[in-house]
Formats: C-alpha cells, sequence, structure tokens
C-alpha cells in the first residue's frame, strides 16, 4: 500500500505541476458540461466580493490525491467569468475549529529564521480566525475538524465573531471527512454553527447518493480524489452564484 500511495502521489503530482491536470483543466471541463451552462450567466453577473476559506487538507491545492481541490477549481472557474471575485485560503492539514480559533499563522515552522518569524508575528494576525477577519472578507467558509467540545466552542465563537464584524459565514453539513470530524459529533457542530450565525450548505445526502461515491476516498483512506472535488466544486459554485438554497444561521434570519 505505501509503494502504491508513493507512485501515485509522483503520478498526480507530476500531472499537476506539468499543468496536464490542475485546477484550470478541471474548470474547462467543468464549464463544458451541459449542467453548467445555464450557471454561465449568473457567474458574470456577480457583484465584487471577497471570499475567505479557512479549512484543512480537503481544501488544499498542494494535497497529491487530486489535481485540485474544490476550492481551487471554483476559483479557477470564477477567474475565467468574473475576475472582480477574491478568494483567499487560510489553511493547515488536519485544521479543526479550536485550531483555527487559537493557532498561530503563519506556524513558527515554517519560518527559516527567527527574525523573520518575529518580523511575521509583527505584522499578520496570529490566529487562523483573526487573519480571516483582518482581510475583511463578505463571506467565509468553514472546513474544519470537529472532535471535542473545545471544537464545539470554538465554532461558536467564531460564528458570533463573524456576525459582529459583517461577515457571512457558511459550513457544509458534511464534507465526508470521517476522521476530523467524528459522525456522532457532525449534528452537534451542525447545531453549533447554526446557532452561532453560520449559515449551512447542504450536500451530506448528494455525497451519499452520488453514483461514483465509490471513487471518492484515495489510497491513504483519508483524502478525496477528484470525482469528489469535481461535485463539492458545483455544489459551492451553485451557492456562490445564488442557484442554490441553505439552511439560514441564527445571525442571517
Amino acid at each position: 500500500a505505501a509503494w502504491q500511495i508513493a507512485g501515485r502521489k509522483i503520478w498526480n503530482w507530476g500531472e499537476k505541476k506539468l499543468h496536464i491536470r490542475d485546477e484550470k483543466v478541471l474548470a474547462c471541463e467543468l464549464l463544458a458540461e451541459p449542467e453548467m451552462q445555464p450557471l454561465i450567466p449568473l457567474m458574470r453577473r456577480l457583484p465584487r466580493q471577497k471570499v475567505a476559506i479557512i479549512g484543512h487538507s480537503f481544501t488544499m491545492g498542494i494535497h497529491w490525491s487530486s489535481p485540485a481541490s474544490f476550492v481551487q477549481v471554483v476559483a479557477a472557474i470564477l477567474a475565467a467569468q468574473n475576475s472582480s471575485i477574491q478568494f483567499r485560503q487560510f489553511q493547515a492539514g488536519g485544521l479543526t475549529a479550536a485550531r483555527a480559533l487559537y493557532d498561530f499563522l503563519p506556524e513558527p515552522e515554517a519560518v527559516g529564521r527567527m527574525r523573520d518569524w518575529v518580523r511575521l508575528v509583527a505584522s499578520f494576525p496570529r490566529t487562523f480566525f483573526d487573519a480571516a477577519v483582518a482581510w475583511k472578507p463578505d463571506q467565509v467558509l468553514l472546513v474544519v475538524g470537529a472532535r471535542s467540545d473545545e471544537d464545539l466552542a470554538a465554532v461558536k465563537q467564531m460564528g458570533e465573531g463573524f456576525a459582529r464584524e459583517g461577515i457571512r459565514s457558511f459550513i457544509f453539513d458534511d464534507i465526508g471527512d470521517t476522521t476530523s470530524r467524528k459522525p456522532a459529533m457532525l449534528d452537534q457542530f451542525n447545531q453549533a454553527a447554526l446557532s452561532a450565525g453560520f449559515s449551512i450548505i447542504e450536500v451530506k445526502a448528494l455525497l451519499a447518493a452520488a453514483p461514483d461515491r465509490s471513487q471518492f476516498l484515495c489510497l491513504d483512506g483519508i483524502h478525496m480524489k477528484e470525482p469528489y472535488h469535481r461535485l463539492m466544486a458545483k455544489e459551492w459554485l451553485k451557492f456562490l452564484i445564488g442557484a442554490r438554497e441553505l439552511r439560514l444561521g441564527e445571525a442571517s434570519r
């Protein structure tokens, strides 16, 4: 299994770096699908806005399991259709709600020299949450793990914080990530988010009913392959352009 994963990583990274299959290729393929054609005018009419993403590895383009995550695919689609939409990611592998609220960004180990770290601490907000708020987005998508009561408290605090700043905040009702979102805690996490002002983009039923669901999970048993990210890209894009409904959080009612 380890050798299979190593080989697949090399293959996928090679195609990505050579732009054989990356976010732009996936964006072009999705835009060519018949169901996407009626959505193009909606994309072009979107007002100028800033969209922040606070997320774990399912949102990160660096991962080997897919040519791109759904975040990069949607950003590439809108870059081609409406360049007034700005995206910025605040990301880390294994990011939970509590880490998003309390952990430093950037992390110290990502900085080569101590004086660089001191300079960065002085010039940047300290946490993922603070960094996202400081960017002053119009909306934020939160894709994080939930393993403990601390995570439930953190998502509530973040939702209330976004609402105070006038930032619309969203989560997915499920992302198919059983390693960082415990199934027993999923409903509690969604309810905590709703009560704090997050609105919910419902994809759980779509993920469960997807005809290619068996092709979602990659060799490591954690991360998702291209079919998953294509589906999620479509659903998040439909939400962004107003082509699908939400479950509204308390602060949005």
